[in-house]
């Protein structure tokens, strides 16, 4: 009698010889293969270089959302320009780092 191998339980059914070439089963030895574990090396994975950005008083919302310049330290509402004082700050704060 075939035995059936469960991949999610790890275990072995019995199976009446009837089911034989209806329903797909391994042997022992294919499950033991299957059973070893997989070793993939890992790749060492460099840090993204930061783009440096800069401020662009004529921005536009592309994406709806009322901000401009999303994820830069220039982001700031539709309408809205920074103060001279407050580019210069940002961009020595930005270089301090």
């Amino acid at each position: 009698m075939p035995k059936l191998y469960n991949t999610v339980t790890k275990t072995f059914m019995f199976m009446h010889d009837s089911y034989v070439g209806q329903f797909p089963f391994i042997s022992e030895e294919e499950a033991a293969k299957l059973a070893q574990p997989i070793v993939v090396e890992a790749e060492e994975v460099k840090p993204a270089k930061k783009k440096k950005a800069e401020y662009n008083p004529e921005a536009t919302d592309s994406d709806g959302d009322g901000r401009v310049q999303d994820g830069t330290p220039f982001e700031r509402e539709v309408g809205t320009e920074l103060s001279p004082e407050e580019l210069t700050a940002i961009q020595e704060s930005d270089s301090a780092l």
